[in-house]
């Protein structure tokens, strides 16, 4: 039988993980250059960090990570994304 202490620490550490959120990398390689971070969007269970990038095709790059754990989920094929970002137990607000 669970004491009032146990169910209290499970229920924090519930709610320590739901409240993560993914630190971007400052930058990422795309062909020969380097791209700074412009902004960081939570969708479902995905954090995209998006990448200033402005050739003719296309405004942004983005790497996509599992919000949950910091795994890369996908990067576009010309973009060089670190296998993992680091997962922060506390959002800014």
């Amino acid at each position: 039988m669970f004491t009032s202490p146990s169910i209290m620490f499970a229920l924090l550490g519930f709610l320590a993980g739901a409240n993560a959120c993914i630190q971007c990398p400052a930058t990422v390689r795309v062909g020969g250059g380097v791209n700074k971070l412009r902004d960081t969007n939570i969708h479902d269970q995905f954090t995209y960090c998006n990448y200033d990038h402005v050739p003719l095709y296309t405004s942004t790059v983005y790497c996509m990570y599992y919000t949950d754990n910091g795994k890369l989920a996908y990067q576009p094929e010309s973009v060089s994304c670190p296998a993992a970002a680091t997962v922060k137990d506390h959002c800014p607000t």
